[in-house]
């Protein structure tokens, strides 16, 4: 690197010295190198990037901490000893080393900032693309002391690429820490940003407790004290660690669980009664049912079977979380629960029979209840609501349940057990009824103009009670020719005639019939 020690400089008291395969000493952020007074801080460190003097605009040219932090330690050194020509105190190792080369100058005057970028442009501006390569560096470190500002130029060659320097950050615990509850710290300010995870190590004293980022402190935690040490790993640079300052002690953790306790089941002797318990915190919560207040013997899990002695009482429960480190909590269920007559053994679902067509006549189809007899009651419905009066076990279809679906609710009671409702599936719409058999009408007569033919009704079942004609002539109603016979218009020579016949009866969906065409001659 004998042209890159040959780099001009224009301030006078300058004084160049070239190492090589120099021993050196790494200066992580924030720690001064060897007797230096005063350590590097960011402030500091961030003028160094705001006035570099190394590869502006060259894309090979890279920035390296480790450069960075010997010209700030150097120019500590540098005004510790009020500029004298070769503070060598500050020493750093590097491996991969071949040359670099040290330029110091002071400047006085004016605000720190002028003097700081004064000092910058007295080190002369060179040609990067010539003098340096990919592995070569260069970096100016400033200190002010008093009115002067000392600058020190760095500028350093290694044999390859070397490793950069990780610029730790900070890490902050919350000022409150809980028993069960996550502790999220806040991680800043690291440099780079890292390209993969950081590792976390959280520390009960000297014991590491947790290797996660959100540690859930336990109860072994209350009372004591946590640090968090995060480290970052990313490539090609040197691994970067900073411990946090202890958190408070940690306090008593709060059991959370549901703000209301429902039970399930039927409120009935001989039935089941149920509670979930899930969404409880920090484990499974204890269970106690309760008979009218009081605590019944031996009833502790999820599910209560309600016996002969509760009917007529009030059945609550009540679910405790109680855990070390935790603050007890408890819960009671919200309505209390009156225990009603036992349920009948046997209640099947009714079925319906029968024509649901209008005028049909529906069947309520029990099954079989129990236990012994029981007395079924009937309310059929259309539509879902109750039909006034259908309180018997067959149903007459009349007008008003036309267009309508039907169901049938079967209420069983017997002495001693709780009544209980079954209602069917619903039937289809009522509809008018239809005729069983129809048939086309037929003509008679002569088909000839003038003449007169007669429509003829063929085997209705059941038979209409009223017939509707309608006559065409090429599929052209005739107006006024609805009766049974036609005369055929003198007009009508070449023409086809038919007829349309409409049977009509009581009750019965109208059916229409429609001829044969036939020739006029």
């Amino acid at each position: 690197m004998s042209t890159k020690a040959a780099l001009r400089r224009r301030v006078a008291g300058i004084v160049a010295t070239a190492v090589a395969g120099a021993t050196l000493a790494i200066l992580p952020l924030g720690l001064s190198a060897a007797n230096a007074i005063v350590s590097p801080n960011v402030e500091a460190l961030s003028i160094i990037n705001t006035d570099r003097v190394d590869g502006a605009g060259v894309p090979a040219f890279a920035t390296n901490g480790f450069v960075d932090d010997y010209a700030q330690a150097m120019a500590v050194n540098f005004a510790n000893c009020d500029g004298c020509s070769d503070p060598t105190n500050a020493t750093w190792t590097a491996d991969q080393v071949s040359t670099f080369t040290i330029g110091y100058a002071t400047a006085v005057g004016g605000v720190v900032a002028d003097r700081a970028s004064r000092l910058a442009t007295d080190f002369e501006t060179f040609n990067h693309a010539a003098a340096f390569g990919t592995d070569d560096y260069a970096s100016v470190g400033f200190y002010t002391k008093g009115t002067e500002t000392y600058g020190v130029l760095v500028t350093v060659s290694f044999s390859s690429a070397p490793t950069n320097e990780t610029r730790v950050g900070t890490v902050k615990l919350p000022s409150k820490i809980y028993v069960g509850k996550a502790i999220i710290p806040s991680i800043a300010g690291f440099t780079p940003v890292p390209t993969s995870d950081y590792t976390y190590t959280w520390l009960d004293g000297s014991n590491t407790v947790s290797n996660i980022r959100f540690f859930v402190p336990t109860a072994a935690d209350l009372g004591h004290q946590l640090k968090l040490i995060v480290e970052d790993h990313n490539s090609g640079y040197s691994d970067g660690q900073v411990t946090s300052a202890a958190s408070s002690k940690v306090l008593i953790g709060s059991a959370t669980g549901p703000k209301t306790i429902v039970v399930e089941g039927a409120r009935n002797v001989g039935e089941p009664l149920s509670i979930n318990l899930n969404g409880w915190t920090p484990g499974i919560p204890k269970v106690q049912w309760y008979r009218n207040g009081a605590a019944i013997a031996g009833q502790t899990t999820d599910t209560y079977l309600q016996t002969t002695g509760d009917r007529g009482k009030k059945i609550s429960v009540k679910l405790t979380m109680a855990a070390p480190g935790y603050v007890a909590l408890s819960r009671l269920s919200s309505t209390a629960i009156v225990t009603g007559y036992p349920l009948l053994t046997s209640t099947p679902f009714p079925s319906i029979s029968g024509s649901p067509s209008f005028g049909g006549i529906l069947i309520a189809n029990n099954g079989t209840w129990g236990p012994g007899i029981v007395k079924l009651t009937y309310q059929w419905r259309a539509e879902g609501k109750a039909i006034p009066g259908a309180t018997k076990s067959t149903l007459t279809l009349g007008g008003a349940e036309l267009n309508q679906s039907i169901s049938v609710t079967v209420t069983g009671s017997e002495t001693g057990y709780a009544s209980t409702a079954r209602t069917s599936s619903s039937t289809t719409d009522i509809r008018l009824l239809g005729f069983s058999a129809t048939a086309a009408p037929s003509i008679t007569g002569t088909l000839l103009p003038g003449h007169v033919v007669t429509a003829t009704v063929g085997q209705w079942t059941p038979v209409a009670t009223m017939y509707v004609f309608q006559w065409y002539l090429n599929n052209v109603a005739v107006a006024g020719a609805n009766k049974s016979t036609f005369k055929l218009p003198t007009t009508s020579a070449g023409k086809d005639v038919s007829v349309n016949l409409i049977g009509l009866r009581p009750d019965y969906q109208p059916q229409q019939l429609r001829s044969t065409s036939w020739f006029i001659s």
